[in-house]
């Protein structure tokens, strides 16, 4: 583990085996976009929910912050595995460029 000053996550989720984060929607998808198997603490607001997506899809666990899920998040094979998965997936989506252009054809 190390602490850092400010970075910005789409350059240090890659140098990541975890991570542990608040649960807010910005670092759910930036971990699920870098491939990276996270613990998202579930809090106020959206969090709670995001952290039981994180979990149901297998991607990561939602919970509080205990030894047992640090140990998991770093040693289940089945949660990276999964995360990556995801990570294929939001590859392999189009871009909002796309999308854009596909609307403005409709309009």
């Amino acid at each position: 583990m190390r602490t850092v000053g400010r970075v910005p996550l789409d350059e240090l989720l890659p140098a990541c085996a975890a991570v542990l984060h608040d649960g807010s929607a910005a670092h759910v998808l930036a971990a699920l976009a870098a491939g990276v198997p996270q613990l998202a603490l579930p809090g106020p607001g959206d969090r709670r929910h995001n952290a039981e997506l994180v979990a149901a899809r297998g991607a990561g666990l939602g919970g509080p912050f205990t030894a047992d899920t640090l140990r998991r998040l770093l040693h289940d094979g089945e949660l990276a595995a999964a995360a990556r998965d995801v990570r294929a997936e939001i590859a392999a989506m189009p871009t909002p460029q796309a999308r854009v252009e596909v609307l403005t054809a409709l309009s």
